[in-house]
């Protein structure tokens, strides 16, 4: 088996860079200061933002 690439070896930037809630198009700004605030976002608040399912029932 071949052994992957370490992510935090080479010249990769793994760096958290908070993104700008007043040039948004998809998410809502609170959303985005969730993202800011904990670096990730939902993968249900993605869908509903993007696609506008309302309820995870219908993934």
């Amino acid at each position: 088996m071949e052994r992957k690439p370490d992510p935090t070896e080479g010249d990769r930037d793994l760096s958290f860079y908070p993104v700008d809630i007043s040039r948004r198009e998809a998410l809502s700004a609170v959303q985005l200061r969730a993202y800011n605030e904990v670096g990730y976002v939902s993968p249900s608040d993605v869908l509903i933002a993007i696609v506008g399912v309302a309820s995870p029932a219908h993934l």
